[in-house]
């Protein structure tokens, strides 16, 4: 039935954007503000519920927290390994491109594995085609990481990723 919401999903998937969105308001303004925090998260929570398409995930928060430390852990490495570099006096870097091939099936899980692999330092998601996506790394080595993030994030939007070739 087109137009038909379904809402026993978007409540709870609203509230949750609403907590995350009080915890960013609390971090951002020390802890002030909240007459203009609480309502301006609820009514941000409710207007991504009512107009998101399709059917919403359910909030996976051990998943999320999982996904946090990884990128925290690895930008921390990313960003050391890479000023280490650029601070060597012959600068041993490779910069090469490869091809990864994405395993990921929601839209959304797509879109945070392309926008996480450009926020780490020294990798670049510059394209994805056919579910591959080029990927611009400093050395070859950097790619290893992408099965871990790819799978992180699979895991925060219950999207289980198949094994390569099938």
């Amino acid at each position: 039935m087109c137009g038909v919401v379904d809402w026993s999903y978007r409540i709870p998937w609203a509230i949750a954007v609403a907590a995350a969105l009080l915890a960013l308001w609390a971090l951002l303004s020390g802890g002030t503000g909240w007459l203009y925090g609480v309502p301006a998260a609820l009514i941000g929570a409710g207007i991504g519920a009512w107009l998101a398409p399709g059917s919403l995930h359910r909030p996976r928060p051990f998943a999320i927290l999982r996904f946090m430390g990884l990128f925290l852990v690895n930008s921390l490495r990313g960003g050391a390994d890479v000023a280490w570099r650029a601070l060597h006096p012959a600068m041993p870097m490779a910069p090469t491109w490869t091809d990864y091939p994405l395993r990921l099936h929601t839209p959304a899980g797509r879109a945070l594995f392309l926008v996480t692999v450009s926020l780490m330092p020294g990798t670049l998601a510059a394209d994805l085609r056919n579910g591959t996506v080029r990927v611009h790394v400093l050395t070859p080595e950097m790619a290893a990481g992408l099965p871990q993030l790819e799978q992180a994030v699979a895991s925060i939007f219950g999207d289980e990723t198949r094994e390569a070739g099938t």
